[in-house]
């Protein structure tokens, strides 16, 4: 399945809101051939990584895996959609 031409992946509302990774919350999600993940690392930091499917996050090697990190805020959510977005369908 691929994007179509226009379509966002996702937006900042589908990744919830930045209380849900203050309080430990780990967003997952996949769309055409890429997987997500999405949590809080550190003192405001909010981290997103991408890889391609068909494997979990834990069985994916790390060197299959690209990684944005964004402040722990709304405008850091923002940026994450906006970065998955971009993303190739395969990561």
């Amino acid at each position: 399945m691929r994007r179509r031409k226009g379509r966002e992946m996702t937006g900042k509302k589908t990744l919830f809101n930045v209380g849900y990774y203050k309080k430990g919350g780990v967003f997952t999600g996949s769309d055409a051939g890429m997987r997500y993940r999405v949590a809080k690392t550190g003192d405001g930091v909010l981290t997103a990584w991408a890889w391609p499917e068909p494997f979990a996050f834990a069985e994916t090697p790390d060197e299959r895996k690209v990684t944005f990190e964004a402040e722990l805020s709304d405008e850091g959510l923002e940026q994450i959609a906006a970065w998955l977005n971009t993303r190739p369908p395969e990561a």
